[in-house]
């Protein structure tokens, strides 16, 4: 009892009592890692992202650009295609370089009005781009939208604008002129005239009709009406008379059928590889010759004495294989009797030595045959008949390429030459003067693949059933077909060629690529003789068999021309 009362007694500590102020302060102390560093944190944050926007409004304000007007926009969109940028500048840095080599590594840069950086023009005219799609030639694939997109990312002043720039002569409707003021383009339209055509008679444009892209000759300016008068084929008809039509001008409608539209094909695509220097030595010590086509060196075997004492002045190779002896012979006994013709055989030697021999009219190529390989016997044709001419002292006017199931009509062919127009027949045949699409389907025949032609057209050409050209137009493309990239459509490799040495194809309904009342090959059974008819033809392609080619010599007397 005594130890109960005294421990009851003793006097109970207090408990101390704390503000308000003094409790946080202690809760603080105690947890302040938990609780100061996350709040430090926010406000470091907060500071840094007011501190950049800030910042981001001072260099708008300092390019001229503000929310409204998209200053914004641009300096968003510059650092974003910050790298692809790069890579397209890079390729067509590259691309200059090589097109200039005399000239300074960069274009001259822009001037800038007042001082004020102004966004890099591409295409700015009021038409701006006609085809955004467009793929640019060597530039990596890129399309004019996606260089349009780049452009928007640079400044006038700077080099990598100056080279983009550079390819408007392939994207632009109307190409874009540096002057001083911002609005330059807006300046050069307003100083030209009202009737401004950027034409003149002869000159050779591409028409636009509907979907397609048709070639057209220059022959009358109207600058009154700021109008142009063109003469072009009408499509799908059964005439080859011109069409003569007054079209308003419009740069979309109408360009140039110069590089800057041809760079839409292949035409001045090359060979990867060095041409070789090959000395020719004619006769039976070196029978087997050789000559360059596409950076290839190919031997051929021709009798040079078959090329001497000729007297017409049309040399034509005919396209034909070894098996094919009937069509060789029905020719030689019908519309080639006492003319200079030859017919190109590629394949074995052996099995083609004894007729080689025997009829001294063969041309042999020594390479596979090959359907593919077509373009090389077309062009080692017409390199055969240069060398021989340059060689021999040949007097000749004019060549004809054309196949072993094709009718020619040798006499009326060489009336045609002595009446018309010379420039008519540097390049003529069959054609549909315009930019045909190459045919991407793998199962087509002539299928065409992006490796091999990445290009989105063909130049104008002639159909491969009757290709005409000119002396003079054989002495440029023997030179221009070396270095060529080769193409295994070969009435195209011909357009190609042509087109470098500035030669445009004339058509002529005289060449029937198709029979009027038959849709058969040569290897079908079924003949039609009611179809047998040389009526205003001088070319009749799609001959069934050796006995029809007879029967279409046999109405050269009776059907009118």
């Amino acid at each position: 009892r005594s130890r109960r009362s005294s421990l009851q007694l003793q006097p109970q500590p207090q408990r101390e009592v704390l503000t308000p102020l003094q409790s946080c302060v202690r809760f603080l102390l105690r947890w302040k890692y938990f609780v100061l560093i996350p709040i430090a944190l926010v406000y470091l944050f907060t500071l840094s992202v007011l501190t950049n926007r800030q910042n981001l409004a001072i260099q708008v304000e300092a390019e001229g650009g503000s929310e409204s007007n998209g200053g914004m926009l641009l300096r968003s969109s510059r650092l974003s295609s910050q790298e692809k940028l790069h890579s397209i500048g890079v390729t067509l840095l590259i691309d200059a370089q090589k097109r200039q080599t005399n000239e300074a590594r960069f274009l001259t840069k822009p001037s800038v009005s007042e001082g004020v950086a102004t966004k890099c023009a591409f295409c700015e005219g009021e038409r701006g781009i006609p085809n955004l799609h467009l793929v640019v030639p060597r530039t990596g694939g890129n399309t004019c939208g996606s260089i349009k997109s780049m452009a928007a990312g640079e400044m006038n002043e700077s080099d990598l604008c100056a080279i983009i720039q550079k390819e408007e002569n392939v994207c632009c409707s109307m190409p874009y002129v540096k002057s001083k003021a911002s609005s330059s383009l807006d300046i050069f339209l307003n100083q030209q005239s009202a009737d401004y055509v950027p034409f003149k008679n002869g000159d050779w444009v591409a028409y636009q009709i509907r979907s397609e892209l048709r070639l057209a000759q220059v022959v009358g300016v109207e600058r009154g009406k700021n109008a142009i008068i063109l003469r072009y084929l009408r499509p799908n008809t059964g005439s080859d008379r011109a069409v003569e039509k007054t079209v308003a001008y419009r740069p979309d409608l109408l360009q140039n059928h110069g590089e800057a539209l041809l760079a839409r094909t292949g035409t001045f695509a090359n060979c990867s590889q060095t041409v070789e220097n090959n000395t020719v030595v004619f006769g039976e010590a070196n029978e087997r010759s050789a000559t360059v086509v596409s950076c290839r060196t190919i031997k051929f075997a021709a009798e040079a004495s078959s090329f001497v004492g000729k007297s017409r002045s049309i040399i034509v190779g005919v396209l034909s294989t070894s098996d094919n002896f009937s069509w060789r012979n029905a020719i030689r006994a019908t519309w080639a009797a006492n003319s200079t013709v030859f017919f190109v055989i590629a394949g074995s030697w052996n099995d083609i030595k004894e007729e080689y021999h025997e009829y001294k009219d063969i041309i042999w190529i020594d390479m596979q045959e090959s359907f593919r390989l077509i373009t090389y016997k077309t062009s080692m044709f017409f390199q055969v008949v240069n060398m021989m001419a340059s060689e021999l002292n040949l007097t000749y006017s004019h060549v004809l390429k054309t196949d072993d199931d094709s009718y020619v009509a040798l006499g009326r062919l060489e009336q045609l030459v002595k009446r018309e127009d010379p420039k008519h027949l540097d390049y003529w045949g069959h054609s549909h003067s315009k930019y045909v699409k190459p045919i991407r389907d793998p199962e087509n025949r002539y299928f065409e693949s992006l490796d091999q032609y990445p290009e989105p057209y063909y130049p104008p050409y002639i159909t491969g059933s009757a290709i005409l050209l000119s002396r003079q137009t054989v002495e440029c493309v023997t030179k221009t077909m070396q270095e060529a990239r080769f193409l295994d459509m070969e009435d195209v490799f011909v357009a190609i060629v042509a087109a470098r040495c500035g030669y445009v194809p004339t058509h002529s309904n005289f060449v029937r690529v198709y029979r009027d009342s038959i849709e058969a090959s040569r290897w079908t059974t079924e003949h039609n003789k009611q179809d047998v008819t040389m009526k205003n033809k001088i070319v009749q392609h799609r001959i069934l068999s050796p006995e029809e080619m007879v029967a279409h010599h046999e109405s050269i007397n009776t059907d009118p021309f």
